[in-house]
């Protein structure tokens, strides 16, 4: 997988969080806490991400909104579980 990979599924993210389904503001937090996360990622070179992994694994924390929103918000978990997939095949 490639940064493009995960660029798509950030886009796909904010594109449903922008359709107007509700969001409450501790998923929407959680939310902008990832996208955070993947920003950094998406900043360094493929080189810098194999030699320095995130010590704060953004794969728990798309795990962890991924379960929320499972039962929450059933229309955004697919994008997340996405986001989740292709930081796993990325190897963060």
């Amino acid at each position: 997988m490639t940064t493009e990979s995960l660029k798509n599924a950030l886009q796909k993210l904010h594109a449903t969080l922008e359709s107007g389904a509700p969001v409450d503001e501790k998923t929407k937090e959680l939310l902008r806490d990832l996208d955070s996360e993947i920003q950094g990622i998406l900043a360094k070179t493929p080189e810098e991400i194999a030699e320095q992994p995130n010590p704060d694994n953004p794969v728990s924390l798309v795990q962890s909104i991924s379960a929320n929103l499972a039962a929450r918000h059933p229309h955004l978990e697919p994008v997340v579980r996405e986001i989740a997939t292709t930081l796993t095949n990325m190897g963060i």
